[in-house]
């Protein structure tokens, strides 16, 4: 939704953003941002990037936007400029499959996910079966099902407990670590 709103009425802007992805190099990447950077930060982009619903939207915990409201130079808005210069002139995007599905709407068979790979197809159906789904916290899976683990997926819901519930946050380490 969001790349319909910025790039709809703009093809020539979604062609060269499109462009990035392509790039053969760094230096073609970075070239062709600064040739967009500035369509890309107009009034409403400026705004909405100031807009916390917009960054919980996006999934980014509230202590996280207020600390970035607070500590980066320019707040929210320059934060999320700075880290998109970043992305598109210092960090290769070509095989980059997140900015791709962000960017063009779905994944491609040559920049994908190794799970989304037809060879990988027969491994997982072959091991669908092992796959168990609980619903619960990490602290309560570990008090209900301890033993020894070799992997743990945290993702980012330790940065909203480490705010909201340190003490959760102090038992799940203790746990994990137990474990």
């Amino acid at each position: 939704m969001m790349m319909q709103a910025v790039f709809g009425a703009r093809d020539s802007l979604r062609e060269k953003m499109r462009c990035l992805l392509d790039a053969r190099s760094q230096e073609e990447q970075a070239d062709i941002h600064r040739d967009i950077e500035p369509h890309l930060w107009g009034r409403l982009a400026r705004w909405a990037a100031r807009q916390p619903a917009l960054m919980t939207l996006l999934e980014v915990p509230r202590p996280q936007i207020n600390l970035l409201q607070e500590q980066h130079p320019g707040g929210l808005a320059c934060y999320v400029r700075d880290k998109l210069r970043h992305m598109f002139t210092r960090v290769p995007i070509s095989d980059n499959y997140f900015w791709r599905v962000y960017m063009k709407g779905r994944y491609e068979p040559h920049c994908c996910p190794n799970y989304r790979t037809p060879g990988n197809f027969p491994t997982i159906a072959n091991n669908a079966s092992r796959v168990t789904m609980h619903t619960s916290t990490i602290s309560n899976f570990l008090r209900e099902h301890p033993g020894e683990y070799t992997h743990f997926v945290l993702l980012d819901h330790q940065d909203w407990l480490a705010a909201h519930d340190p003490a959760a946050l102090r038992d799940e380490w203790e746990l994990i670590l137990q474990n």
